[in-house]
């Protein structure tokens, strides 16, 4: 864990960097859900919602939804956010390459600007979040992958195939479950600068 994240965590400035709208992935070992937190403006409240992962099937677009409204000032405090007997899926900075800033070659400004514009924001959280999501999703709707596919040598390929080339396989051949997938992004993958995980990652236990 760098610096600056050590910190957060330490000093508990989570107050600070919410930023709306976020998501946040939960899991216990009989349940999947995706948190979405929405502010409300010029309102005493935000509207969370608990997505239901593991019990959607290949009838729903998505998963079914259950709606809160939550009083902002008890966000961090309330059981409707932070659930008990969850864990949350890890936080994973990227890593620093400091072995690429000497005295005789110091690191260039614009790499270091990118470096320090993701700390809070890492590359590496952003894929393991969609692939928590993606798989899940695979598992749901692979009966009709399954179904449509018979070349079960084809089928394996997918399955030890990278992220990037499940889903641009998915894309080619399956474009109706192409575009469910970006009903699912659009829904359940809202953090677009902080996510969920880091902000509220003192209020969870990890694996």
């Amino acid at each position: 864990m760098n610096l600056a994240i050590e910190y957060i965590k330490r000093f508990n400035i989570v107050e600070k960097l919410i930023q709306f709208p976020l998501s946040i992935f939960v899991f216990n070992q009989h349940q999947k859900l995706v948190i979405t937190i929405n502010n409300r403006k010029n309102s005493l409240y935000h509207i969370v919602k608990h997505w239901d992962i593991s019990n959607c099937d290949t009838n729903q677009d998505v998963p079914v939804s259950i709606s809160h409204k939550v009083e902002k000032k008890e966000l961090l405090h309330d059981s409707r956010v932070i659930l008990k007997n969850y864990f949350i899926l890890e936080y994973e900075p990227d890593l620093i390459p400091s072995n690429r800033n000497t005295f005789r070659s110091p690191i260039e400004r614009q790499e270091y600007k990118s470096i320090f514009k993701n700390i809070f924001n890492s590359k590496k959280h952003s894929i393991n979040r969609e692939k928590w999501l993606w798989d899940e999703f695979i598992k749901i709707y692979i009966p009709s992958l399954k179904r449509l596919n018979n070349n079960s040598h084809y089928y394996q390929t997918y399955y030890s195939a990278s992220l990037n080339e499940q889903q641009k396989f998915l894309h080619s051949h399956f474009p109706e479950l192409w575009n469910l997938w970006g009903k699912w992004k659009n829904k359940l993958i809202k953090s677009k600068t902080i996510p969920g995980e880091l902000v509220f990652m003192n209020f969870y236990k990890t694996l």
